[in-house]
């Protein structure tokens, strides 16, 4: 139990953080807007009160010092600036570590304290200009509410400790904490002693809300003035004498707020010219931050993926498939009765509509993995953020498309090829801005991320207006390297194609951020183990636009049924150009498995010599047509049964030296067909064969 309320709570920290980048680089947009602020504040303010449950002294702490720091950004004492920014993401990661890793103690002390103490400083220095204590604050700009905390029987089991809730008031200047007991009160699931909490704060109902996070239905929170009640010097006489001594009823929240009602005129005054607030401007001291941060990075990557694993699901797709589940389940009723009956008219309408519900659970069902490419675009926007500052150039990411959905499983893996390709457009893409002025470019360079839906795929395009990439610069250095000889001829996609091959690289030097050409196959080489493809495109100083083709899901897809010899294969419909059916020894042959169809000489494979299977048919094959990207090559097969619904299974160890095949599927009959990578069949083929294919 206690396990599971954890990794809840850690997957809410998650979300938390990631809303927190996204409020933080937004604020850095737009310093004026409170919105950010608020739910800036808002996030740490949960993250505190909820780590202290589960024993996270160190997040605590650190976000603590988070809070206080926008507390006093939010009353204008500070204002904001880049520094503090980066500080904020910075303690963000930390967070991020810190839940996520096995142990607070894997991370470093000196990292939380070099980092807390950066905090600590900016807000002690508002602190002593303005002297930020809430009394100096004017009345009206506080709340005053009543809390009850009537604490369930088993909260201790439940691993929530009640002395730890009431620390997070803690810091309120201006609280009372009253215990009152109920004997009676065990009959009903609950603790005998249960908490009136009185408080005056710049939280909404909701931020206080966000301190009983695991006991939401064990506490009444009301506002009984719109300004602080304790401002009046006769309050908490008033509390001690004429409410603390009646027997508890809401009569008492009711004298609370009359009380507020009369004195509000007296004590409500608008704080005139002498005592406005002052506010303090931070200095950016230029200073590193957090020396030895890349300690945490490791922690970081290994742990993210393991909350990664939940998928936020509407409550109203849910309903739909359990409807849909129910009249599974009818049907099925319906179908044992007709059966005894032996009414086969009724069994055979039954079949087409359990036929049809299993789509509809299937159709669902994959909805349910479908998730927004947005989810993954805030690591996005702070890569950009950072490495623009740490080169020294200005740069706008536009994305469009945000809504368009992809399988999670696709989105898991594509994070890192996105990364390397967005370092690519900041470092070698996007000029510095004397550069662009020079070349009468606006000095704010432009990276677009855009998503679109291109019939059954998702096509995503990063797109930079920068230096582009010069193809003759290109060719020039395969040639040196030995990657193409100088007679080639090479269209201009062939010759970016070479930026993908392995080894090949256009950086004169190896920096810390990118190189074009490093890396660069182990991207396509990603994209191919989605299913998708990668293209480059280009114009000297106009910019470069890289596309990524990838299918919407990974989990089903649509194939031909195909067999040689006693296998089954399963070939993916997207890569079909044609079928035929041909005699082959009528067709003109040419050396180095290619022959001749339409005019065209294209290689070929023929499945049961490949796999060494007996040939059910010598002469007469089924040839399908494969668009095997530079050039179109042919398979032969003895039989095609058809199209087919194939759902994707992982094939076992013994198979991870065998790459051709993206899985195995299980058929109607039992047998199992293997689902054919035809991209890896045929670079396989012909390494195996010395062909030279240019694909």
């Amino acid at each position: 139990m206690y396990e599971d309320l954890k990794n809840e709570f850690i997957s809410e920290v998650k979300d938390l953080l990631d809303n927190t980048e996204k409020n933080l680089l937004n604020l850095e947009q737009d310093i004026t807007n409170k919105k950010y602020v608020e739910e800036i504040f808002r996030s740490m303010h949960t993250i505190k009160g909820a780590a202290g449950i589960y024993g996270y002294n160190r997040t605590v702490e650190l976000a603590h010092s988070f809070e206080n720091l926008f507390a006093l950004i939010r009353d204008d004492k500070i204002s904001i600036n880049n520094h503090i920014i980066s500080l904020a993401l910075k303690a963000v990661d930390v967070i991020l570590s810190l839940v996520t890793s096995k142990s607070e103690e894997l991370i470093p002390h000196n990292i939380t304290q070099e980092l807390m103490d950066e905090l600590n400083e900016i807000t002690s220095s508002a602190k002593q200009e303005t002297h930020g204590k809430t009394n100096d604050i004017p009345p009206h700009r506080l709340n005053t509410y009543y809390i009850l905390f009537e604490p369930d029987a088993d909260i201790e089991k439940r691993g929530i400790k009640i002395n730890t809730i009431l620390s997070d008031f803690d810091d309120f200047e201006h609280k009372i904490i009253t215990k009152l007991t109920d004997p009676d009160r065990s009959n009903k699931n609950k603790l005998p002693e249960f908490y009136e909490i009185i408080v005056a704060s710049h939280y909404s109902a909701e931020d206080l809300k966000a301190i009983f996070l695991f006991t939401p239905n064990e506490v009444e929170i009301s506002q009984i003035a719109d300004f602080n009640l304790f401002a009046d010097d006769k309050f908490i006489d008033f509390y001690e004498k004429a409410v603390k001594i009646l027997p508890f009823s809401q009569e008492r929240l009711e004298l609370l707020k009359n009380y507020a009602h009369k004195v509000k005129n007296k004590i409500i005054q608008e704080p005139s010219e002498s005592k406005k607030e002052t506010v303090t401007k931070p200095k950016n001291k230029g200073k590193k931050l957090l020396i030895g941060l890349d300690e945490i990075n490791q922690v970081i990557d290994e742990t993210k993926q393991r909350y990664l694993q939940y998928i936020k699901v509407p409550a109203k797709k849910l309903d739909l498939l359990l409807s849909l589940v129910s009249e599974l389940i009818i049907n099925n009723s319906q179908l044992a009765e007709s059966a005894q009956k032996k009414d086969f008219e009724h069994i055979l309408q039954l079949s087409e509509s359990i036929a049809k519900t299993i789509n509809e659970i299937k159709e669902t069902t994959l909805h349910l993995r479908l998730i927004e490419i947005k989810t993954i675009l805030p690591p996005y926007y702070r890569l950009v953020r950072d490495l623009s500052l740490k080169l020294g150039k200005k740069v706008d990411f536009i994305v469009e498309g945000t809504d368009t959905h992809i399988d999670k499983t696709i989105i898991d893996k594509l994070s890192s090829p996105v990364m390397h390709i967005l370092r690519n457009a900041l470092d070698h893409g996007i000029e510095t801005p004397e550069e662009r002025r020079k070349k009468g470019k606006r000095e704010t360079g432009i990276i677009r991320f855009i998503a679109y839906y291109s019939n059954t795929n998702v096509i995503i395009q990063i797109q930079d207006d920068g230096r582009g990439i010069d193809p003759e610069q290109v060719r020039k250095v395969a040639i040196e390297k030995g990657f193409i000889t100088p007679d080639a001829k090479l269209s201009k996609k062939e010759i970016y194609d070479i930026l993908f091959m392995p080894g090949f690289s256009m950086a004169k030097e190896v920096t810390d951020i990118s190189g074009r050409g490093v890396g660069m196959d182990a991207i396509k080489k990603a994209i191919l183990d989605l299913r998708g493809d990668i293209e480059i495109d280009s114009e000297i100083d106009l910019g470069t636009s890289v596309t990524i083709k990838l299918p919407l899901t990974l989990s089903i897809i649509e194939t031909l049924h195909v067999s040689s010899g006693n296998l089954h294969f399963l070939i993916p419909l997207s890569n079909i150009i044609r079928c035929d059916n041909i005699d082959i020894s009528k067709v003109q042959k040419h050396s180095g498995q290619r022959i001749v169809i339409e005019d065209q000489i294209i290689p070929y494979i023929d499945i049961a010599e490949y796999f060494g299977l007996k040939s059910q048919s010598i002469n007469e094959k089924n040839l399908i047509l494969i668009n095997g990207g530079r050039q179109p090559f042919a398979l032969f097969f003895d039989k095609i049964h058809g199209e087919y619904q194939a759902v994707i299974k992982n094939l076992g160890p013994i198979f991870n030296n065998l790459d051709i095949f993206i899985g195995a599927s299980i058929l109607g009959n039992g047998s199992v067909a293997y689902i054919i990578d035809t991209y890896k069949l045929q670079k396989s083929f012909f390494k195996q064969t010395n062909i030279n294919q240019n694909f």
